[in-house]
Parts: structure tokens; sequence; C-alpha cells
């Protein structure tokens, strides 16, 4: 029911907000009102006409007529008399003008006065049904809370009603686990007591083992740097007596080094006399060894021509020979 009230009220609201709209505007056309938030305002046509009638005064004062002197010589000064007459009397005509506009600007501001008090009217109108469907809507809340605490409430009932049915239920099964739970706790401390016994008895003879293994571990240590310490010294020693004799070697072996390069200076002296020596022999020698081989190429060579000659002449013979057996054959 309330929401129905509520859109009714909201409907009626939208229904009076039209309504002040529309005579709004209708009272803003007819006054001459605003085209928009920035335009001025401006009188209506049926306003302006009759302003501007040429048969009716509305200052409902009359012209003012300036006499001026007529000089007919001086023609300049007569027609600037003239454009002041004109402008006296459009200066009339305007302040009528003015005094039209003030007075609809009265009446606009007074039709506005009252269009504002229609909508405030309105307003109030429209905020008591917002009020009162406010009313209901929250009646109609606590309507709906109460009922649906009252189905929780019975909810959670039913509910924990039949949860307790089922742990009345499984208790007996529960104290059964317990039973088993505790008789498995008495199995496992004993277990455990029998096995920390069992591990005494295995791991003391491993314990005392360990323990002596230890101190003997600990004996040859002591035994591995005694032993060390010795070894390091007896390098030491055996180094230091090396370098002594290194020493002495090196000294000997620079001794003997300048003994044999003298040596060797001496031996390469000998050498050097005796490589001219053999020089000088072996110039003679293939001195002696050529002119023989001169003389024997010599004589070859006038024991060979006679041969030379002989085996060409066989030779021309024999082939010539062969031709002429071989045209007979």
């Amino acid at each position: 029911m309330a929401p129905k009230a509520l859109q009714s009220a909201t409907l009626k609201g939208n229904a009076s907000a039209t309504a002040l709209k529309a005579a709004a505007a209708a009272t803003l056309t007819d006054a001459g009102g605003y085209l928009n938030s920035n335009a001025t305002m401006k009188l209506s046509s049926g306003l302006a006409n009759k302003t501007m009638l040429p048969n009716k005064n509305v200052t409902m004062l009359k012209s003012i007529d300036t006499i001026w002197d007529e000089e007919p010589d001086d023609q300049k000064m007569y027609e600037q008399r003239k454009k002041l007459k004109s402008l006296a009397g459009r200066v009339d005509r305007m302040a009528g003008v003015f005094e039209e506009e003030t007075r609809a600007r009265q009446e606009q501001r007074t039709l506005m006065d009252e269009l504002h008090d229609e909508q405030m009217k309105r307003i109030d109108e429209i905020g008591e049904e917002l009020d009162q469907a406010m009313a209901e809507l929250a009646a109609y809340i606590v309507e709906f809370m109460r009922r649906f605490r009252k189905e929780l409430h019975d909810t959670f009932s039913a509910l924990f009603s039949e949860l307790q049915e089922q742990v009345e239920l499984l208790k007996p099964r529960l104290a059964a686990l317990e039973a088993r739970g505790r008789v498995l706790q008495d199995g496992i401390e004993e277990e455990r007591k029998e096995r920390q016994r069992q591990y005494a008895q295995i791991l003391d003879p491993v314990k005392v083992q360990i323990e002596k293994l230890e101190q003997g571990l600990i004996r040859e240590q002591q035994i591995r740097q005694t032993r060390a310490a010795f070894i390091q010294q007896s390098m030491e020693q055996a180094v230091e007596a090396l370098e002594q004799s290194v020493d002495t070697e090196f000294a000997a072996r620079r001794q003997r080094q300048t003994f044999c390069e003298e040596e060797w200076t001496r031996e390469a002296d000998r050498l050097e006399k005796r490589h001219d020596v053999v020089v000088g022999s072996c110039e003679k020698c293939l001195e002696g060894l050529e002119e023989d081989a001169n003389q024997e190429h010599d004589a070859r060579i006038n024991h060979q021509d006679p041969v030379v000659e002989v085996l060409t002449k066989f030779l021309n013979d024999f082939h010539a020979d062969v031709e002429e057996k071989a045209l007979q054959g």
C-alpha cells in the first residue's frame, strides 16, 4: 500500500510542476517576458503599438513648443534651431515611452511575485504530500522489519531445534570416538615409553664407544700435531742446509766456469792456428789434384776421339745396311 501512495504522490507532484511551468510560460508570454536567462525584458507587441499611437499621449503632458525668433538673414542658425526643436519633441516622446516601460516592468514584477507565491504554495503542498508518503513508507518499512524479524526468529528456532536433535543423535558416536581416542592415547604413550627404553638400550653402548673414539681422536690429533711440528722443523733445517749447499755449488761452478772460459780461449787460439795450417795444406792438395785432373782430362780426350769416330762410322754403316735390306725385302 505504501509504494502505491508514494507513486501517487510523485505523479501529483509532477502534474503540479508541469501546471506551474505552463502558467509561468503563459504569464511571461503575456507580459513580454524573458527569452532566456541572459536576455533583457522587452514589452509585448501590443504594448509597443499602444505606446507608438499618434493620437494618444501616454505621458498625459502637453508638448512644450519653443518659439524662436526668425532670422531670415542667418540661415545656418535657423537650421540649428529647427534641429533643436525636433530634438525636444523626440525627447518628450521618449519620456512617455520610458514611463510606459516602467509601468510594464512594475506589472511584470507583480505577476512574477504572484507566480512565485503560487509556486511556493505548490511546493509546500508537495512537501506535505512527500512527508505523508515518507511516513507511510516508514510505517511500511517498520511492518516489513517486524515481519522479517519474526520469520527470522521462527526459522532460527526451527533450525536450532533440528541442530540439537542431530547433536543428541551424534552424542553416542562422539562418546565412542572419545573412548577410542583415550585408548589410542594410552597405547601411544606406552609405545613411546617402550621405544625410549629400547633406544636407551641400543644407544648407551654406542655413546660409550663414541666417547672412546673421541678420546682416541684427540690423542691422534695431538700426535699428528707433534709430528707435524717435528716435520716442519726438519724441513726448515733441510732447506737451510740445501741453501748452503746451493751457495757452495754456485761458487764452485762460477770458478769452474771461469777456468773453462780461459781454457776454451786457449783452445780456440790453438784451433784457429791449426785451421790456418790445415787450410794451407788443403789448398796445396787441391792445386795438385786439379793439375792431375786436368792432365787426365786431356789424356782421355786424346784417346777417346778415334774410338768415337770408329763407333760413328759403324753406326752409319749399320743404318745404311738396315735401310738397304728393308728396300730389298
